[in-house]
C-alpha cells in the first residue's frame, strides 16, 4: 500500500504549478509537481459538514450560547475530530442565535424574550439585549419584555466582564452601529467602515446563509477583511514570545477560518460562483502562515492538512444552492482546487489528501467541458453498444486503454492506488464519466454531482448512454445480479424518454448537454426486432412502474408532472403520488402560503410548467393561475428555483395572445413585469434576459405579419401600425412615448408604448449585464483560467448563442443603433489579446466564438439601415483587433437566410425595405417643396 502511495505521489500531477490549468490531456498534468500524500484510512462520514445551521433549530437558544462561553483556543487543541465539529457547532450557534433574534421571522418574538432572560455576561447576549432595550422602549406593550432584561445592578456586571476583556464603551457602541442596519448591505458597510478589530461573532452573522448583502464589491472586501484579520494577526503572534491574548486565540483557529470559508463560499456560489478562486488563494495563504507558527509541527500540520482538505470539499461542490438546468463555472472550481493542489509543492512537508478530497475533485472533473483527449474518445465511439473505441488512425491503434480515459475516471485510479478503495457510488461516477467497472467504455456525461443522493450503479448505466434506446437496452439489463429496480431507475429512463431530440447540425458531442443523440439503427434488423428494441412511451412505463409497486415522488414526480402535455395526466400524476389528492387540490384551488411551501419547490416548478404550456379557451386562467402559485410560493426572495420558475413563465408568455385572450399591449406588460420578478437584488440571470428578448421577439413577429398584409395591400393605414413607428426613425410617432398620435388606429398607442418600453428594458438590462460583468471581472483580477473558459463563463451575452438572440430580437424592434452598439462590444470583448492568440491557435472556433450567424443577421437586417460608414468602420475595427472574423459577403447572408427557414427574416426585410422607399419619398417631396418655396420667394 505504501509502494502505491508513495507511485501516486509521484504521478498525480506532474505540472501544475506552472501549466494552464484548463483543457489539459491527462489528469495527471493538472495538479502539483509534488502530489500531495495521501490521508490513509479515512471515511466518508469523518468528515463533517461545516456549515449545516439546521442541527440547533430543537435546541434552546440560551442552551447554544452558554456552549461559547468557555470556547477553548486553538493553542489547546490537538485537532482532534471530535473537538472540531465541537467548535463549529459552537460557531454556528450564536450565528444561528443571533438570526433568530435580528431576523423578522414567526418566532423572533420568542427567541427575543429567550435572549432578554438570559444572564450571560457573553458578548453577543449584551448586545442582544441592547438592541432589545431600545427596540422594546420604543415600542406600545412591551414592558413584559423590558421586565425580563437584567436588572441595572446585573447589567453593570455584565459590563464589567465586558470591559476586562477589553472591549470599551466606544467599541460596544460600534458594535451595536453594526448590529442595527436595517439591510445586510448597509450592516456590511458599517462593518467595513473601520479597520479595527471585530469579534468573530459579528463576521458571521453578515455571512450567515440568509444574508442578502447584493454587492460584488462588499462580498470581495469582506473576503479582504478575512485575509486581514486571520493571516495578519497569525504573523504578529507568530514574532510574539507572549501569551496570546483571549481575542487572538479566538480570531483564527482551524475551525473558525473552515467556518468563515464556507459562509464565504456560499456567497460567492449566490452571487458569482467565478469568486471561488479568490477563497482558494485565501486558504493558500493561511496554509503558509501557518508554517510560520511557533507552534509544534505535528500540530501545524495537522491545521493545514484540515484547512487543505476542507478547501477541496468546498470548492468540490455547491449543493446547498444547487443550479437549476444550469451549468457551473467548474473550471474556476477547478482552478480554486489546483491553487490549493499546487501549494504542498512549496511546504517543507507534503500535505495529506484524503478520501472526500479526491472525491471533490472527480465531481468538479465530472462537470466539466471534455478536453482534447475526451473529445477524441468520444467521436471514436462506435454506434453500437457497448460504444467500443473504434481506431482513427495508426497512433490510435498503438493507444493503452488508459489513454483513453476521462479526467475523472483517472482520479478514481489515482485514488485507488493512494490507498482507498472504492464504493458503489465511486463506480457510478465511474460509469458516468465513460467507463463500466470492467472496463467496458460507456458514454462520458457532464454532469453536476450533488451529495445529498448517491447514484447507483444502475442509474448511471441508464444516463451514461446516447439515447432513449441504449437507455432501454441498460433499463432490462443490470450491471450486476441481484439488482432490483427502483424508483432511481425509472426516474433515470424517463428523463431520457422525456428529452429532446439533438439537431442534426449541432457540434455537441453525445453527454454534452441533455439531449438524445440518434446512432444509425443495423440494417439487417426484422421489424419485429426494431419494435422488440424500441423503447416504450411514456404513459406505458409509467404503467409499469406502477404495476411494480412503485409510486412516483421526488424528481420522477416532477418530470412526469413537468413533461406532461394535459392537466388531467397531471393531476393523475400527483394523485398517484399521496392517493388522497390533497396534494392536487393544495396546489389547484385556494392557496395558502404557509401551506405551499409544505410543497416540494421542485414540484411546484413541475406544475407551473404544464400549466402555463396549456392552449385553448381555458390558457387564460391557466396562466394567471401560474403566476399567483409563484408569487404566493416563492415570494419576494430571488433563488435559483425563483429565476427558473419566473423564467418558465416568461418563455411560455410568448404565445399567441389570441391563445392567452388578451390584446398584445397587455402581453407586453404581463411580459415587463415577470422581468421585474427575475431581475432581483443578486443580479439579472442571463438566461432570463435571453428569454425576456426571445419573448418580445415572438411577439414582434405576429404584429410583424399584419403589417406587412396591409403594406401589400397599400393600406391607408399602415404607416399608423405601431412597429413602422418602431422601424421608421423620422415617423412622426416617435413621440408617442409622450402624447397620442394614432388618431386612425385604436389601441396602437399602448402596443406602441409597450413595445418601446420593451426595447428600452432590454438595452438598459444589457447595459447591467455588460457592467456586472466588467465589475466581477475587475475585483476577480488575474486568474490562470484559459481565456476561452474565462469567456465561456462570462454572465453578459458575449457568447454567440447570445449575441445572436439579442441581436435578431433587436432588428424586430427596430433598434439598429442598438446593433451597432452590440457589435462593437462583442468587437471589443472578443478582441482581447490573449482571447485573439487563443483562438488562433484552434482550427476552428468553438460553438460559443463561432459569429458567423451574428454577423450574417447584421448585414441582412441593420446594415441597410444604416450609413456606410458605420458599417465600414465596423469592418475596421475586426480588421484591427485581429479578429479571424470573415465579413459575410451577400452568398454567406443569402445561405444563412435560407438555412433560419424563417419566413418572418423575409417578411421583416421587406417591411423595411419599405420603410426606406418611403423616407427616400419622403425626402424626394421634401426637396421639391423646398424648390417650389425657393422659386416662390424669387418670384
Amino acid at each position: 500500500m505504501r509502494r502505491n502511495a508513495q507511485k501516486c505521489n509521484t504521478g498525480v500531477g506532474a505540472k501544475a504549478a506552472g501549466a494552464a490549468p484548463t483543457v489539459p490531456s491527462i489528469f495527471a498534468d493538472e495538479l502539483s509537481h509534488r502530489k500531495p500524500l495521501l490521508l490513509l484510512g479515512a471515511r466518508p462520514e469523518e468528515s463533517p459538514d461545516l456549515t449545516k445551521t439546521t442541527v440547533f433549530l430543537k435546541r434552546n437558544p440560551l442552551d447554544a450560547s452558554r456552549e461559547l462561553q468557555h470556547r477553548p483556543a486553538f493553542t489547546d487543541t490537538h485537532l482532534d475530530l471530535p473537538h472540531i465539529i465541537t467548535k463549529t457547532i459552537q460557531l454556528a450557534s450564536m450565528n444561528f442565535l443571533q438570526t433568530r433574534v435580528l431576523e423578522a421571522n414567526e418566532d423572533t418574538e420568542s427567541w427575543r424574550i429567550q435572549a432578554a432572560a438570559s444572564r450571560s455576561a457573553r458578548l453577543p447576549i449584551i448586545l442582544l439585549q441592547m438592541i432589545i432595550r431600545k427596540t422594546a422602549s420604543q415600542e406600545p406593550r412591551q414592558n413584559e419584555l423590558l421586565d425580563l432584561l437584567p436588572s441595572s445592578q446585573e447589567w453593570e456586571k455584565a459590563m464589567d466582564v465586558a470591559r476586562r476583556n477589553g472591549y470599551s464603551h466606544t467599541d460596544l457602541a460600534y458594535y451595536l452601529y453594526i448590529l442595527e442596519g436595517k439591510t445586510d448591505d448597509v450592516r456590511c458597510e458599517r462593518f467595513l467602515e473601520r479597520d479595527s478589530y471585530k469579534p468573530p461573532f459579528i463576521l458571521h452573522f453578515l455571512l450567515r446563509q440568509s444574508s442578502k448583502f447584493t454587492r460584488l464589491e462588499t462580498l470581495d472586501r469582506l473576503i479582504s477583511h478575512c485575509r486581514s484579520s486571520y493571516l495578519d494577526v497569525m504573523r504578529a503572534e507568530s514574532d510574539r514570545t507572549s501569551v496570546r491574548t483571549k481575542r487572538s486565540k479566538r480570531a483564527h483557529g482551524p475551525a473558525s477560518f473552515n467556518f468563515v470559508m464556507s459562509l464565504l463560499a456560499h456567497h460567492c456560489i449566490r452571487l458569482d460562483a467565478r469568486h471561488t478562486v479568490k477563497l482558494g488563494e485565501l486558504a493558500v495563504q493561511y496554509i503558509e502562515t501557518l508554517a510560520e507558527s511557533s507552534l509544534p509541527q505535528e500540530e501545524i500540520y495537522q491545521a493545514q492538512c484540515l484547512v487543505f482538505n476542507h478547501g477541496l470539499r468546498l470548492f468540490g461542490s455547491d449543493y446547498r444552492r444547487h443550479s437549476i438546468q444550469k451549468s457551473s463555472p467548474n473550471s474556476f472550481f477547478w482552478e480554486a482546487q489546483r491553487i490549493l493542489l499546487a501549494v504542498s509543492s512549496r511546504l517543507k512537508r507534503q500535505l495529506l489528501v484524503d478520501v472526500e478530497g479526491f472525491r471533490a475533485i472527480r465531481k468538479v472533473l465530472a462537470g466539466m467541458s471534455k478536453n482534447q483527449v475526451e473529445i477524441h474518445s468520444s467521436v471514436r465511439h462506435a454506434p453500437t453498444w457497448p460504444p467500443y473505441l473504434l481506431p482513427g488512425d495508426g497512433m490510435d491503434e498503438e493507444m493503452d486503454p488508459e489513454d483513453s480515459w476521462s479526467r475523472s475516471v483517472r482520479a478514481g485510479v489515482l485514488m485507488q492506488e493512494a490507498g482507498f478503495a472504492k464504493d458503489a457510488h465511486d463506480d457510478a461516477v465511474d460509469i458516468l464519466q465513460g467507463m463500466f467497472p470492467d472496463g467496458t467504455p460507456t458514454i462520458q456525461q457532464r454532469v453536476s454531482l450533488a451529495r445529498s443522493r448517491k447514484v447507483g450503479l444502475w442509474e448511471a448505466s441508464i444516463r451514461a448512454t446516447r439515447n432513449a434506446q441504449e437507455a432501454w437496452e441498460r433499463f432490462q439489463n443490470p450491471p450486476e445480479e441481484g439488482l432490483e429496480l427502483g424508483l432511481a431507475e425509472y426516474t433515470a429512463m424517463f428523463e431520457k424518454l422525456t428529452m429532446r431530440e439533438a439537431d442534426e447540425n449541432t457540434r455537441a458531442l453525445p453527454g454534452d448537454r441533455a439531449l438524445n443523440f440518434p446512432t444509425p439503427q443495423e440494417a439487417n434488423l426484422t421489424e419485429f426486432e426494431r419494435a422488440r428494441i424500441r423503447p416504450p412511451s411514456v404513459s406505458q412505463l409509467y404503467e409499469r412502474m406502477l404495476l411494480d409497486g412503485i409510486r412516483p415522488s421526488g424528481n420522477c414526480l416532477a418530470i412526469l408532472v413537468a413533461n406532461t402535455e394535459s392537466m388531467e395526466m397531471a393531476r393523475k400524476y400527483l394523485y398517484d403520488f399521496d392517493r388522497t389528492g390533497a396534494l392536487y387540490r393544495l396546489v389547484s384551488q385556494e392557496m395558502d402560503a404557509q401551506a405551499l411551501k409544505k410543497v416540494p419547490i421542485g414540484l411546484i416548478s413541475a406544475y407551473i410548467q404544464v400549466m402555463t404550456r396549456q392552449e385553448g379557451k381555458r390558457a387564460r386562467k391557466y396562466m394567471i393561475r401560474a403566476i399567483e402559485l409563484a408569487e404566493q410560493r416563492l415570494g419576494p426572495n430571488q433563488t435559483q428555483w425563483s429565476n427558473f420558475i419566473w423564467g418558465t413563465i416568461l418563455k411560455n408568455l410568448s404565445q399567441h395572445h389570441h391563445g392567452l385572450r388578451i390584446v398584445v399591449y397587455q402581453q407586453l406588460k404581463l411580459s415587463l413585469h415577470v422581468m421585474q420578478k427575475l431581475d432581483g437584488p443578486d443580479g439579472l440571470p442571463l438566461p432570463a434576459f435571453i428569454q425576456f428578448s426571445k419573448t418580445i421577439r415572438k411577439i414582434a413577429k405576429r404584429e410583424l405579419e399584419q403589417l406587412s398584409t396591409e403594406l401589400e395591400s397599400d393600406s391607408p393605414t399602415a404607416r399608423d401600425h405601431a412597429l413602422w413607428a418602431l422601424y421608421d426613425e423620422k415617423s412622426r410617432h416617435r413621440d408617442a412615448m409622450q402624447w397620442d398620435t394614432f388618431d386612425n388606429r385604436p389601441g396602437a398607442l399602448g402596443v406602441f408604448r409597450h413595445f418601446r418600453s420593451s426595447a428600452l428594458r432590454m438595452n438598459e438590462l444589457f447595459d447591467k449585464l455588460a457592467s456586472y460583468e466588467r465589475e466581477s471581472r475587475r475585483l476577480l483580477g488575474t486568474t490562470k483560467v484559459a481565456p476561452l473558459d474565462e469567456m465561456m463563463w462570462r454572465r453578459d451575452p458575449a457568447r454567440s448563442e447570445h449575441a445572436y438572440e439579442y441581436m435578431i430580437s433587436l432588428a424586430y424592434l427596430g433598434e439598429f443603433q442598438q446593433m451597432v452598439k452590440l457589435l462593437s462590444w462583442l468587437i471589443m470583448v472578443w478582441g482581447q489579446p490573449d482571447v485573439v492568440h487563443a483562438l488562433s491557435e484552434l482550427d476552428e472556433p468553438p460553438p460559443y466564438a463561432d459569429f458567423v450567424k451574428t454577423l450574417c443577421a447584421f448585414r441582412f437586417l441593420a446594415e441597410p439601415m444604416l450609413e456606410p460608414g458605420v458599417v465600414e468602420s465596423l469592418r475596421e475595427a475586426i480588421g484591427a483587433a485581429g479578429l479571424n472574423w470573415t465579413w459575410p459577403d451577400e452568398e454567406a447572408v443569402e445561405a444563412y437566410v435560407h438555412m433560419q427557414e424563417d419566413e418572418s427574416l423575409h417578411v421583416l426585410a421587406r417591411v423595411l425595405e419599405r420603410v426606406r422607399f418611403s423616407r427616400t419619398e419622403d425626402t424626394s417631396r421634401a426637396a421639391e417643396v423646398e424648390r417650389g418655396s425657393e422659386w416662390r420667394s424669387h418670384v
